[in-house]
């Protein structure tokens, strides 16, 4: 489509995600799975039912080692709000940034990832969807993170093999998943992967008050741009 469209002089531009809230949305779910899974709040939530108390014990975010794959604005948003959680962060990404100017503990190179992965304890797949991601974390790319580690997805379903994914959670090799995308929108409630230690919510990381707002202040920007006779932000299509 965007061929299509370069080919017949139209300009496509589309709606980025930092700066109109979506990124930050997005980062903020991220957290929000990581949180869940980290204190076990499934159980949390039956132990109540129970009448339990003082129980599940979860682990701490605090001083846990952190991946992020992908910096682009969802990834460096979450950086940002995992600092604040004190963990150390290791940033992944295609191509080099300066780790000081995000504010990472690292910086190591897509080609790199599986070492990256080995030493942590939370992996947060933050990389945009394409034909060289599709299946990025295949059966051997997440046996490469460290054993008892945490992998939530908000990037899409397709970035990571499902298959792969479940024989991981059932076997152990992962601790738990966070889910915010998934290989079939919407997912099937009886599907299997929601009997594991899988923490999941309904592609809703960037649907807030600010992300909603943003986008159309945007658009609307954008629209009154054209009506004026000035090129749109974000043209992605190479005019």
């Amino acid at each position: 489509d965007l061929e299509a469209a370069r080919a017949r002089g139209i300009m496509v531009s589309n709606v980025p995600s930092e700066g109109t809230g979506n990124a930050d949305g997005v980062a903020e779910i991220a957290v929000l799975l990581a949180l869940a899974l980290a204190r076990r709040f499934k159980e949390a939530q039956e132990n109540l039912r129970r009448r339990v108390i003082w129980a599940p014990r979860g682990i701490s975010l605090l001083n846990k080692t952190c991946c992020v794959v992908g910096l682009g604005g969802v990834g460096r948003a979450l950086v940002r709000r995992l600092k604040g959680f004190g963990c150390r962060i290791i940033g992944v990404n295609r191509t080099e940034v300066d780790p000081a100017s995000l504010g990472i503990d690292e910086f190591v190179p897509l080609s790199g990832v599986d070492e990256a992965l080995s030493r942590s304890d939370f992996v947060f797949v933050c990389i945009s969807m394409c034909p060289a991601t599709e299946g990025f974390f295949d059966g051997r790319r997440i046996r490469a993170i460290k054993r008892g580690a945490f992998l939530v997805n908000v990037a899409r379903g397709g970035v990571i093999d499902r298959g792969a994914l479940v024989e991981a959670l059932r076997e152990g090799h992962l601790r738990g998943a966070g889910l915010d995308v998934f290989w079939e929108e919407p997912p099937d409630p009886e599907d299997e992967i929601f009997s594991l230690n899988v923490v999941a919510t309904p592609h809703i990381g960037g649907l807030t008050d600010e992300a909603v707002s943003g986008i159309g202040r945007f658009v609307f920007e954008n629209i009154l741009r054209l009506k004026e006779g000035l090129r749109p932000h974000n043209v992605i299509n190479g005019l």
